[in-house]
């Protein structure tokens, strides 16, 4: 992703824990530190698949400022199951993204 001048560098970072039924839907929290902001927490549910390749693909279900909002993701599962790696996989025409938490343009 390429910014446009003037635009400021920032750090994110997402942490999800959540319970899975055999189904594929889960409840659970998600916490996001997207600097300056911090302390970002929000419940979230969904569905996620889950391939024989460790691969998967997911929709996280949150409320950003009083807005549901659908959010698919697609990644991979590694470290024995124990880790992820995710990427917002938002089909917004513009190609803007959003802070899960604060709502906020990041970038596009």
């Amino acid at each position: 992703m390429q910014f446009a001048a003037g635009w400021p560098i920032f750090a994110d970072v997402v942490l999800l824990r959540y319970d899975v039924s055999m189904s594929g839907d889960f409840t659970g929290q998600f916490y996001e530190k997207l600097v300056p902001y911090g302390g970002i927490e929000l419940p979230v549910s969904g569905t996620i698949t889950v391939n024989p390749d460790c691969s998967y693909a997911s929709t996280l279900n949150v409320t950003i400022q009083g807005v549901p909002v659908a959010i698919p993701t697609r990644g991979v599962f590694f470290d024995g199951g124990k880790k992820m790696y995710g990427l917002n996989m938002n089909q917004d025409p513009t190609g803007t993204l959003y802070s899960f938490g604060q709502g906020q343009r990041i970038g596009q």
